[in-house]
């Protein structure tokens, strides 16, 4: 990983926490990620970066309304494939901590799900693993009801789109069926029944949605773990 250069950044930005005190250099680390030679020290910056923003939850939800437009700027650089690997790492680092430690960030981590999705079509090897990561990260770290309610929603938002990549398309059809396979595993080990009655209230829009993939993509998906969704919703 060679250094990145982050164009067009905003002013320094220093993060208060609720007490009033200051909290880190935001813009510091922030650069550090974007400037890291390895991925491994622009995932410690993402790291700090995360646990930063958690530190504080009053102000999280401030703090990647400032961050999360410069990381999907970054995400959609064509020239920089070091911009787009760091984009995903941070996507990465924020899908797995920031849902635990603070929690109201959830809707506005989801509302990003599509720009990663597309990091599955990327020609770097790198972007398309971090990306990946990221979509597993996330799947892990949110609670059941935001599951079905935000990301259920996001992801079938980004198969009804035109603009969508097919490898995202392939990526974001795989992960409804982690869903439907996830919702049946606890409806058994633990008897628990929300997630399948939620997904399959939703079948009544998720079922053309994934439909329409079918005919989309044809063989690139037709053995995906996706095609379990009506036999894990209706048949189990």
């Amino acid at each position: 990983m060679s250094p990145g250069v982050v164009e067009n950044a905003p002013p320094q930005v220093t993060l208060t926490l609720a007490n009033g005190a200051p909290a880190f250099d935001f813009e510091a680390i922030y650069t550090t990620i974007f400037d890291a030679k390895t991925s491994h020290e622009s995932l410690d910056a993402a790291t700090t970066l995360c646990d930063g923003i958690a530190a504080d939850p009053v102000t999280a939800h401030h703090a990647l309304s400032i961050l999360l437009p410069r990381v999907a700027k970054a995400a959609a650089d064509k020239k920089s494939g070091t911009n787009r690997e760091s984009a995903m790492i941070v996507y990465g680092a924020m899908y797995e901590s920031l849902p635990h430690k603070a929690p109201a960030t959830e809707v506005q981590l989801v509302a990003t799900i599509g720009n990663v999705f597309d990091g599955l079509a990327d020609k770097g090897s790198v972007v398309r693993e971090s990306a990946q990561y990221a979509i597993d990260a996330l799947f892990a770290g949110l609670k059941q009801p935001v599951l079905v309610s935000g990301l259920l929603v996001a992801v079938m938002d980004y198969l009804r789109s035109s603009a969508s990549k097919w490898q995202g398309k392939v990526g974001a059809l795989m992960l409804i069926g982690k869903l439907a396979e996830k919702a049946v595993k606890i409806e058994q080990n633990q008897g628990e029944v929300f997630l399948k009655d939620a997904m399959g209230r939703e079948l009544e829009a998720l079922i053309p949605v994934v439909e329409s993939g079918m005919h989309d993509l044809k063989a690139e998906v037709r053995t995906g773990s996706w095609l379990l969704i009506p036999r894990c919703l209706l048949g189990c």
